[in-house]
C-alpha cells in the first residue's frame, strides 16, 4: 500500500506545522494542534481503498459531539462546512472507530488536489469544535422574580410541609456546578427548577444543564415548573413540543403551575 508520505508539504503554511502522522494497516491519522468539544485534538482519517483511491472522514467526531450537546443541531450543520467540497454520509464499512451514524466525509482521487481538501476537512471540524464550545449553545434559563419564588414556596412547599433548600448546587460533567432553585427532601430528594416560560431556548437550557448533572451522577428527576403552560403562537411550535417529549425522556418532570398545581401537590406531599 502507498501511503501519502509527502503529507505535509502539500498543506498551506497554516496546517503544515506541528501536525502528527501515523500509519496503519489501511489508513493514516492526522493529528492536529485544535481542541474539540472534549479537549482532545482533532484527529482526521485518510482510508486508502483497494482500487487506489481514497477518502478523508473524521470518524463522526464532529457530528456526533455537537448533536449530543445541542438539540436541534443536526438541523443546521450544512452551515459549518462547503457541502460542494464535502459531504455528510452515514458510517462507512470500511472502517469505524467510532458508533455514529453520520461522519464528514471526501472521496478522492490521488491527483486531486489533496492539500486543499484536507484544508477543507480541518476548516469544517473546526467550525463544529467552535459551534459545539460557543456560538450555538442555549443561553441560559433566565432567573425567576424573588415574587414568584416566594409565592411558589408559600402556595407549596410551605403548605405541604416540605422540608427544602434554597439555591442548591449540583455538579456537572462539563460546566461544574448547576444551580437550582430548590431541593426538596422527601423519600427521594429531588431538584427543583422554576421556569418563566416554556419556549424552546428555555427548554433547550434546562435539558443541557440536567444532562450535564446525571452525566455526572444518577439523581431522581428534576421537577421543573412554569407559570403557564407552553406559548400557543410561536414559529418553532413543532420544536418546541419535540423538545418537551426528549425532557419526558431525560428524566425531567415538566409541570405548569397554571395547569398542573394539584399534580404538583401530590409529588410533593408523597
Amino acid at each position: 500500500m502507498t501511503y501519502l508520505n509527502n503529507i505535509k508539504s502539500i498543506l498551506p503554511s497554516w496546517l503544515e506545522k506541528e501536525i502528527s502522522v501515523n500509519n496503519y494497516k489501511n489508513y493514516q491519522t492526522l493529528d492536529f494542534p485544535f481542541l474539540d468539544c472534549n479537549n482532545d485534538y482533532l484527529r482526521l482519517y485518510i482510508v486508502y481503498k483497494e482500487d487506489g483511491n481514497l477518502y478523508f472522514t473524521d470518524d463522526g467526531d464532529s457530528y456526533s459531539s455537537l448533536a449530543e450537546r445541542i438539540i436541534g443541531a443536526k438541523n443546521s450543520i450544512s452551515s459549518f462546512f462547503d457541502d460542494k467540497v464535502i459531504q455528510i454520509v452515514n458510517s462507512l464499512p470500511m472502517v469505524k472507530f467510532n458508533t455514529t451514524t453520520k461522519e464528514l466525509y471526501k472521496n478522492c482521487k490521488p491527483t486531486d488536489d489533496l492539500g486543499f481538501i484536507i484544508s477543507m476537512m480541518i476548516e469544517a471540524m473546526i467550525s463544529f469544535s467552535v459551534a459545539c464550545n460557543f456560538s450555538v449553545f442555549p443561553q441560559e434559563t433566565k432567573k425567576v422574580t424573588m415574587k414568584f419564588k416566594k409565592a411558589f414556596e408559600y402556595d407549596f412547599l410551605k403548605k405541604n410541609n416540605c422540608n427544602f433548600d434554597t439555591n442548591p448546587k449540583a455538579m456537572g460533567v462539563e460546566l461544574g456546578e448547576h444551580t437550582f432553585d430548590y431541593l426538596v427532601y422527601s423519600k427521594q430528594s429531588n431538584y427543583i427548577k422554576l421556569l418563566n416560560d416554556r419556549d424552546s431556548t428555555t427548554k433547550k437550557a434546562l435539558l443541557y444543564d440536567w444532562k450535564d448533572v446525571c452525566n455526572y451522577k444518577s439523581l431522581p428527576p428534576l421537577i421543573a415548573i412554569s407559570k403557564g403552560d407552553d406559548p400557543q403562537k410561536i414559529q418553532d411550535k413543532k420544536e418546541n413540543e419535540r423538545l418537551s417529549q426528549i425532557i419526558r425522556n431525560n428524566n425531567i418532570l415538566l409541570f405548569s403551575i397554571k395547569s398542573d398545581r394539584a399534580r404538583i401537590d401530590r409529588i410533593l406531599s408523597a
